[in-house]
């Protein structure tokens, strides 16, 4: 089999189809991640894109809308069929309480190029429309996006999230009990997001998310200008996340991008640094900073498999522990389009080379040692096979 047909299989056995509700969805893996999660079935339809698998793409959006809560939210995971896996106390049912970086309209975008199906996009933009400005009228403060758990910014287990905790070093299972409680006390305030915020128990300004929500109100306007939308709200916010990013975001002492909780910066070296190049956010000069001081530093992130989700210089690094050290796929599709927006296609092709090398010799994995290129975690894992969008 050569790897397109190896990647056909993984997507067919991860394919999941319910006719009474008429859904058609790909779980990440069938093991491990048996439900349907917003970010993965968001790159899962670039994935069909690029196979030209055009109503598969479109339907792993629609199945996701088709989750949407009356305000306006979409859940970062959904329940259609059974399984006792990550089942949580989440305050509803049949879905989860907390989203996922946003990457619905990107996704869209996408389709639409390829496809130029405005009736895909009309039947879609509504809900989108209403997803990011709940996210915004919610989450916003000073033009920049809150999350209100680990599990919103995909990278669940991230040693940056250890100071938000009050914790050092903390095993697997310890971080599991902070994020549950995270989770109860979400639950406690009915699930009323502004509410939780103000607690202070986790309000984070991840880069992740709010490089991604930026990314994608951008797809909103360029869609809402295509099929003759009000795009008034999306032309004027996004002038101004970009420069409340510059300004609040900047870490002028160390001359990267970091997260913060609330005011105080979580300073850890790891793959959120990387990623406002998604949203071209940062200017040329702190491009070039971090890509010779950070990037291209082997001491750092530029390891036999780039890139770690945490520094080799930090005391967090673990190479084989979920997101203390591993590589991830999904992190370098979203750094190496970064790196081609600011002309660093060279870099960005030789990230691309070394995450196909991961995927073609070690499977369709999860993640990766990012020293011996070892896959780990979830096996069959669709999103994996991002890699033939890079």
């Amino acid at each position: 089999m050569n790897f397109r047909e190896k990647l056909l299989s993984v997507l067919k056995k991860n394919q999941r189809k319910k006719r009474k509700l008429n859904i058609r969805y790909t779980v990440p893996s069938p093991e491990t991640y048996p439900h349907q999660w917003l970010i993965d079935s968001c790159l899962h339809a670039l994935i069909y894109l690029k196979l030209k698998k055009f109503k598969l793409a479109k339907e792993e959006i629609i199945s996701l809308i088709a989750a949407q809560w009356d305000n306006g939210f979409i859940p970062h995971m959904v329940y259609w069929g059974w399984s006792k896996k990550h089942i949580r106390e989440w305050g509803v049912e049949k879905t989860s309480s907390i989203t996922d970086p946003p990457m619905l309209a990107y996704s869209v975008e996408r389709i639409f190029k390829v496809t130029g199906d405005e009736k895909f996009v009309n039947n879609v933009f509504e809900s989108l429309d209403k997803y990011y400005k709940f996210l915004y009228r919610v989450r916003s403060q000073n033009f920049i996006l809150s999350v209100i758990h680990p599990w919103e910014t995909m990278e669940d287990d991230l040693p940056s999230w250890d100071k938000v905790y009050g914790v050092e070093n903390p095993s697997r299972e310890e971080l599991m009990e902070y994020k549950l409680k995270v989770l109860s006390e979400y639950v406690k305030t009915g699930l009323n997001q502004r509410e939780f915020l103000k607690k202070k128990i986790f309000n984070v300004k991840s880069l992740l998310f709010n490089s991604v929500y930026l990314k994608n109100i951008c797809s909103m306007y360029a869609l809402g200008k295509e099929i003759g939308y009000d795009v008034k709200f999306y032309k004027k916010l996004i002038p101004k996340m970009r420069d409340s990013m510059r300004n609040n975001l900047f870490n002028k002492s160390l001359g990267i991008y970091l997260p913060k909780s609330g005011n105080t910066w979580l300073k850890e070296e790891t793959c959120e640094i990387f990623l406002p190049l998604f949203a071209k956010i940062p200017t040329k000069a702190q491009v070039k900073f971090l890509v010779t001081n950070y990037f291209l530093n082997p001491e750092r992130f530029w390891t036999r498999y780039p890139l770690p989700s945490v520094s080799q210089k930090s005391e967090s690094f673990d190479p084989n522990r979920y997101w203390r050290g591993n590589t991830w796929i999904y992190v370098n599709w979203f750094v190496a389009k970064g790196l081609e927006s600011y002309g660093y296609e060279e870099l960005a092709r030789e990230l691309k080379k070394k995450s196909f090398e991961l995927v073609k010799n070690f499977g369709f994995r999860e993640y990766y040692n990012p020293l011996n290129g070892k896959g780990l975690g979830a096996r069959n894992f669709a999103g994996s096979g991002l890699v033939i969008d890079m």
